[in-house]
């Protein structure tokens, strides 16, 4: 557990340094137009294409319907997640499968 908890704790802690930005904001205010770039705005995967490979996820077999949808079905839910699914293909060239895991102590 303690491992565990370590662990959360260290992906936590990389998760909000990766956060933060690269440019520093000018001291000086006199000039009151300053700009700073938006890190936001570029697409990290363009020109990233993977020509029709596969993805496997790892997942817990409890969070399968957050993960896998192979069809439309009418639940609102279900569509979303394949919608989804079809526009990483679309932009990517991947598709996302997956295998369950069970959490067993």
């Amino acid at each position: 557990m303690k491992k565990l908890r370590l662990t959360l704790t260290c992906l936590m802690l990389a998760a909000l340094c990766s956060c933060q930005s690269g440019t520093a904001l000018p001291s000086d205010s006199s000039s009151g137009s300053a700009t700073v770039p938006d890190s936001r705005s570029a697409d990290p995967f363009d020109g990233v294409y993977f020509e029709d490979g596969k993805f496997n996820i790892l997942y817990l077999a409890s969070s399968h319907d957050l993960i896998c949808a192979e069809e439309y079905t009418g639940d609102s839910m279900n569509d979303a997640i394949y919608e989804r699914n079809l526009q990483v293909k679309d932009q990517l060239g991947v598709w996302n499968t997956g295998t369950a895991a069970r959490w067993t102590r």
